[in-house]
């Protein structure tokens, strides 16, 4: 198995690698499963590790497509002079990587994809370009944020609200002008947002921290909003956004919003 980097190998892919061995009249293997890095399996960094849980998933009785295989697993840091291509796999296009992600809070996920993009400090430069230091034309000068506002602390990402107005006016400004396109939608699919009481159709990213709760989405009728709460109870805090945006709701369809 030669890895890509692709942060969304599953257990389905797979079932599919073995329905292809089983195509080809492969229903055993003599020697082990051997991967080249960078391959993760369910997000997993460890290459062996991933190795060792693929060789399980193969071998296992229980799957409709069963392959016998000898050994645990390996790895192998250089491709081997002869190699001939049995089958291959496309990850999914990052829009759609994005849109599984932000739909499930999958945190193997994400950590895969940022290892992938260069870590967390690569994360904090690449904002502090777009936001701050080549932000998009329709951003308002005067209302940039400052480099102090996009930071790390420790490993995790602190972004003041001033910070996450204006990601989300990059998101619009993105190749996928549409923001449903890549975050969850209110009353649709299985999200975070189906346990809040959201209006139908909200657009929205949900975060939390200790003590504190982020929210930055769109409204049905188009209008904008970042919240950014403070206080021991998440769960006030949430009832408190949710209860805000659905009163925010008429006040924009009243001013043509």
């Amino acid at each position: 198995m030669v890895g890509g980097g692709d942060p969304y190998f599953r257990e389905t892919n797979v079932v599919e690698l073995a329905r292809h061995l089983h195509g080809l009249g492969i229903r055993q293997i003599d020697g082990e499963v051997k991967v080249v890095p960078p391959f993760r399996l369910l997000g997993q960094p460890d290459a062996l590790a991933s190795a060792r849980r693929l060789t399980e998933l193969l071998r296992d009785p229980q799957q409709p497509y069963p392959v016998a295989l000898g050994g645990s697993g390996s790895t192998l840091e250089e491709l081997p002079a002869e190699l001939h291509c049995l089958v291959s796999y496309t990850s999914p296009p990052l829009g759609s990587l994005l849109q599984m992600l932000n739909s499930n809070i999958d945190r193997a996920m994400a950590a895969a994809l940022l290892a992938e993009l260069g870590g967390p400090r690569a994360l904090v430069e690449y904002l502090r370009r777009r936001l701050v230091t080549e932000p998009a034309a329709q951003l308002d000068p005067a209302l940039l944020p400052s480099e102090a506002e996009i930071r790390l602390e420790g490993q995790e990402l602190h972004l003041s609200p001033r910070a996450l107005a204006h990601l989300w006016q990059h998101l619009l400004a993105a190749p996928y002008e549409n923001p449903a396109r890549i975050l969850p939608v209110a009353v649709l699919g299985h999200s975070p947002l189906q346990l809040r009481t959201l209006p139908p159709g909200t657009v929205a990213q949900v975060g939390s921290a200790p003590n504190r709760l982020m929210m930055l989405g769109q409204l049905p009728d188009g209008t904008y909003f970042v919240l950014l709460n403070h206080g021991p109870d998440l769960g006030s805090l949430r009832q408190h956004q949710d209860q805000f945006l659905h009163q925010l709701l008429p006040v924009g369809k009243s001013l043509g919003v």
